[in-house]
Formats: C-alpha cells, sequence, structure tokens
C-alpha cells in the first residue's frame, strides 16, 4: 500500500463473529472473546435490534413456560434476594436465551447439602486454568471484564469458586484448600448448550452483523429523518478576515439548518472563490438518494437472517404483518407456537437437569415428584 493511501484504512464493524478462547495467564481465565467481553457485547447488540430482542424474549419465555409444576417452586426462598426456585429459573431461562451459558452459584453446609442457589451474570463470569486433562476446576467471578467500571482489571477483586461436584469428598478438599468453611465460597454449576466448548456460541453469533446493521438502519433514518434530509452539505466561502467573522457565519448556518442538522455540515475556505457575489458562495449537496425499496429490502433480509439464527418463526415475532397471512382462524399462528415449544425442549431439558442437581440436595428435603415444566400454552390458549 502506498503512503498516499496508508490512512484510508476502515474498521467497518467493531464485533468479530465467533468466540476467541485463550487462556490469560496474568488473570488465570479463559478469555470469552477477543476482548473478553463477548458476553457484553451480545448483550449491547441485541438490545439494540429489536428483532434479535423479541427473539430472546420469546425464546426466553418458552423455555422457562409458566415454571416448575410442583407448588414449592413458587414458595420456597433460595436465596439472599429472596428468590423462589421458580424465579431463579426464570433468570436461567434469560441466559440460557440471551448467551447459551447460564453459571447458578449454590452455598452449601458442613453436611453437604445446598442452601442457597442464584445466577451470576455472564458477564462476570470466567471459566479458570485447565489442568492436563481439560478439565478447568474453578471459576472466577468479576464484575469489571469488559472495563464498564474501572479502566482497568484488579485481581484483588476476583472471586475464586469451585466447580460444581456434590461428592462430599470432594466437597471437604475445596474446603480444605480454601482454609476452612468459613473461607469456602461454595460452587458453580456451569449449563452450557454445548458442553463440547469451554464457553458455549450465544444463537445470535452467526447474525451478529445483522444484529449490528439492523442497528445502524434505524440510526440512519433516525438522522436523516431529524435532519430533514439524509447526507451532509458543504458551503464554500471566502476566506473569513478573522475567527469572529467565521463564528458568526457558522452560528448563521446554525440557526438556519437547525440544531440536529449542524453535524452534517462542512464550510471550506478557499482563495479560488470568486470575487463576485454571485459566485463568492457555494453550497454542494451530499444528499444520499434514499430508496425506500432497498431499505424494505435490507431490513427484512436481516430481520429474517436474525429470527432464524435464534429459531423463532415469523409469525411469533411478526404478528402485525402476518396476521392477514395467517387468517381468522389463527391455525397456523396455532401450530407455530406449539411447534416452537417443542423446538426448545432441549434447553428446558438442560435447566431441568441442573435444577434436579441442586435441589435434590437441598439443605431441607423437597418431596418432588414431577419436574416437569408448565407448556405456556395449552391447546385452548394458542390461537390467543
Amino acid at each position: 500500500m502506498s503512503e498516499k493511501n496508508k490512512g484510508l484504512r476502515a474498521t467497518l464493524l467493531d464485533v468479530e463473529p465467533s468466540i476467541v478462547v485463550k487462556f490469560d495467564k496474568t488473570q488465570g481465565i479463559q478469555t470469552w472473546g477477543d476482548n473478553n467481553n463477548y458476553p457484553t457485547q451480545m448483550r449491547n447488540l441485541i438490545a439494540a435490534s429489536v428483532t434479535a430482542r423479541n427473539c430472546i424474549k420469546r425464546n426466553s419465555a418458552y423455555i422457562r413456560g409458566k415454571g416448575f409444576a410442583f407448588e414449592l417452586a413458587n414458595e420456597i426462598l433460595v436465596n439472599q434476594d429472596g428468590q423462589t426456585i421458580n424465579q431463579v429459573l426464570g433468570d436461567s431461562s434469560k441466559e440460557l436465551a440471551y448467551i447459551n451459558n447460564v453459571f447458578i452459584h449454590v452455598n452449601i453446609n458442613s453436611e453437604y447439602k445446598i442452601t442457597s442457589a442464584q445466577i451470576i451474570p455472564s458477564t462476570d463470569s470466567r471459566v479458570g486454568k485447565e489442568d492436563s486433562k481439560g478439565y478447568a476446576g474453578k471459576f472466577i467471578v468479576y464484575n469489571n471484564w469488559d472495563l464498564s467500571i474501572e479502566e482497568s482489571i484488579k485481581k484483588g477483586d476476583f472471586i475464586t469458586i469451585d466447580r460444581f461436584n456434590p461428592d462430599p469428598k470432594v466437597i471437604e478438599s475445596q474446603v480444605q484448600a480454601a482454609g476452612g468453611w468459613q473461607k469456602y465460597k461454595g460452587q458453580i454449576l456451569h449449563i452450557k448448550g454445548d458442553a463440547s466448548r469451554i464457553y458455549a456460541e450465544a444463537d445470535g453469533d452467526c447474525v451478529v452483523f445483522d444484529m449490528d446493521s439492523e442497528k445502524k438502519a434505524a440510526r440512519f433514518k433516525n438522522g436523516g429523518l431529524r435532519k430533514g434530509r439524509f447526507g451532509a452539505r458543504i458551503y464554500m466561502t471566502q476566506p473569513f478576515d478573522d475567527d469572529y467573522e467565521r463564528q458568526a457565519f457558522q452560528n448563521t448556518l446554525k440557526e438556519l439548518e437547525g440544531e440536529d442538522s449542524q453535524e452534517s455540515i462542512i464550510v471550506m475556505e478557499s482563495n479560488e472563490m470568486s470575487d463576485d457575489f454571485d459566485t463568492q458562495f457555494k453550497m454542494l449537496d451530499l444528499s444520499s438518494n434514499i430508496d425506500d425499496k432497498m431499505f424494505e429490502f435490507t431490513e427484512n433480509s436481516v430481520a429474517r437472517n436474525i429470527r432464524r439464527a435464534f429459531g423463532v418463526p415469523s409469525i411469533l415475532v411478526e404478528t402485525d404483518s402476518d396476521a392477514g397471512i395467517y387468517g381468522n382462524s389463527g391455525e397456523l399462528l396455532k401450530q407455530a407456537k406449539l411447534t416452537h415449544w417443542e423446538d426448545l425442549e432441549e434447553q428446558r431439558s438442560l435447566l431441568i437437569n441442573a435444577f434436579k442437581r441442586i435441589f435434590t440436595r437441598w439443605v431441607e428435603p423437597l418431596e418432588i415428584n414431577d419436574w416437569s415444566i408448565i407448556p405456556i400454552i395449552q391447546d385452548k390458549q394458542a390461537t390467543q
């Protein structure tokens, strides 16, 4: 590349698809993404994409259903925040829908019984060092991996917690290593959609560019509407005599264009401008020729890709536009709801098995015979 063109490089997107995992010796963790902030990046992208947000909301609801069927799920308080089992299930469903990873922290007493259960956000959780067999027995919990609170990582604030293993011998070994029960931090049960990986990829991983495009399209259109037109303008004038004259001219433009338009105005002074009043001032309009059909095609395309990535039928998130297609009977809507419920059976099974492992070892014996999750819809409700 020539010296002239070296400054012309551009970065189109600051989010790279797929997870990069490396062991960081300094911090003693398996990094999650290039900058170790994959969960935060995914959440930010999803939050800015209307289609992705709707898909997450839908999937989370279809994973948790109406909660566990047994009555105690809505009665027993299982952590210091006063959450019930079903509320922890709700938090777990959201994490699974967002990032395909769930971290449940449990405290354990000296009788090797579990006394509390609570979700640790994926943004705070990192897997520790692996041994020679690829087993990582520790998690490092910290609330500033993404540097959103402070500009530097403080290892002194790290909390090291053991991986979940209910075997009393293993627990006793962990307690001794921690320096006794008073210093023991409990265990973390890591649930992930892909057991073969250190961190499972989020469902939205393959459509990060589409989610970003949806966000940028909305921002671009909003900017154009607020400014009254799409694009920018260049005003060319003769050189001003001093800064006072230059500022006065810019203030006049600001009044004419409006406060919101000042970022789309460029003022250029040129010695080549004529002394003739008719030609000493020029305005070049750089407005984009916005094609509504092009926008519609792009938005529909990225929305379709996002829905496919999250596995959500279009009728469940595009009910207004699809209402005429599916008719008054709603038979296809009913079938879509039932099918989507079945499609998320694997995710519900992951959580059911995890909750069984925890609450069959609860400090107070729980007589639970039915670990099923109540369907979010019944046949008669499917058309509602």
